[in-house]
């Protein structure tokens, strides 16, 4: 619990606060944000928010999550709504005599299939962020993967498969010799299905960087299979197809 710095990928300038808050007066725990004014209406509070709330949910499996705001402040009552929570009534937290409006959203229990299934795919998408001193660790994936894993790249006419090996060695090329810079990727919606032993999920994602020092910022579709092993589940198959002409993604997929 608490706020995040929020700051922009490219450069690090520090832009504003969200997270998720215990506060008195509230049974509930809240999410709250702040930027500063000139970092408002360029969507910045709706990724962090959207991102924090999908955490709350996914990771910390909170059942509802609450948010309060000034009855005037209507930015910030219209992201509520985008985000997914809607208005309740009115609330004035202990000491204070203004009456806040009171916004909430409810989240279906998460069983526990489908968690170990979002820790593996966060854990996934992880693996291509650098860590506190610049490095990525691309061996992790034999740990999320089935040693018998595929990944098949999708973008175009061409269809390319690869083993772990062969997936890992030129991406590791790419990221330790300066070719792909301030990289990252993320999953922003997601529909999973879980059946037995066996599950898949469709997940849209963004990934952002610099290629060659060109700046790019686009988004693809991942198709991930995953299979329940006595060491619980692990990703059997990867495929994906980042944008290119032609390539309708839908706006949400919720799991």
């Amino acid at each position: 619990m608490g706020l995040w710095l929020t700051e922009r990928k490219a450069d690090a300038q520090p832009i504003g606060l969200c997270g998720l808050i215990r506060r008195d007066g509230l049974d509930d725990v809240d999410i709250g944000f702040a930027f500063l004014p000139e970092f408002r209406g360029e969507a910045y509070a709706y990724e962090a928010a959207s991102a924090t709330l999908a955490h709350g949910r996914d990771a910390l499996n909170l059942c509802r999550i609450v948010a309060i705001a000034s009855q005037d402040n209507e930015r910030s009552a219209n992201l509520l709504r985008k985000i997914g929570l809607s208005l309740q009534g009115h609330v004035m937290l202990p000491g204070d005599d203004e009456e806040l409006s009171f916004f909430t959203v409810d989240f279906a229990p998460r069983d526990a299939d489908k968690t170990q299934i979002d820790a593996l795919t966060a854990a996934f998408f992880g693996v291509f962020t650098a860590d506190a001193d610049g490095c990525f660790d691309l061996e992790r994936l034999h740990e999320l993967f089935m040693p018998q894993g595929l990944i098949v790249k999708s973008c175009g006419a061409d269809f390319e498969a690869y083993d772990l090996a062969l997936f890992i060695a030129p991406r590791r090329k790419l990221l330790e010799d300066g070719t792909l810079t301030e990289f990252g990727e993320w999953e922003v919606s997601e529909r999973t299905e879980v059946l037995g032993q066996v599950a898949q999920r469709m997940s849209i994602y963004r990934k952002r960087g610099r290629l060659q020092g060109v700046p790019f910022d686009t988004h693809g579709v991942k198709s991930l299979q995953f299979v329940k092993t006595p060491a619980g589940w692990r990703i059997a198959a990867l495929a994906w197809d980042d944008e290119r002409e032609g390539l309708e993604l839908p706006r949400r997929l919720e799991g």
